[in-house]
């Protein structure tokens, strides 16, 4: 196992130091592509249970970062300018459009093909390790509209 990480993921630590949740599909079971647009999206209850910091970072399907106009490559908790709705839930855009400069903040920008996911969770709450938490799923925007917390 740790080969394997190794080969893709050079420098991945111990789970009590971080933890690396992958995502290359959405939630309807298809693999995230740029021409389609996508909703990360955590209640304040479900931000991800850290003690120092997380982020997500969107690689090409062959795991290269993908060139974008707003030279983001990932975005997370110490993102500047970073857009939490009223309730304290965050939704994250990953599309290819830019969604305008009102929801810029919260934009992971994707190339127009495949692309995957890495989440990076530092120094994981209990509940991360144990896996009590999991990230909530990529949703396809047509499908997930509402706040975070409708279905």
């Amino acid at each position: 196992m740790r080969a394997a990480v190794a080969m893709d993921q050079i420098y991945v630590l111990d789970r009590n130091e971080a933890l690396y949740p992958v995502a290359h599909l959405d939630a309807r079971g298809r693999q995230l592509d740029g021409r389609n647009s996508y909703s990360l999206c955590f209640t304040k209850q479900d931000l991800p249970p850290v003690d120092g910091f997380w982020s997500i970072t969107l690689y090409y399907e062959k795991g290269f970062l993908a060139a974008n106009s707003l030279n983001r490559y990932s975005i997370g908790d110490r993102t500047p300018g970073l857009a939490y709705g009223p309730d304290g839930s965050l939704r994250l855009l990953i599309q290819n459009g830019d969604p305008g400069v009102d929801k810029r903040s919260n934009w992971l920008p994707a190339p127009h093909e495949p692309f995957m996911l890495m989440m990076r969770l530092y120094r994981p709450e209990a509940k991360a390790t144990e896996a009590r938490w999991r990230p909530p799923a990529v949703q396809p925007v047509a499908i997930y509209a509402g706040d975070c917390g409708e279905p």
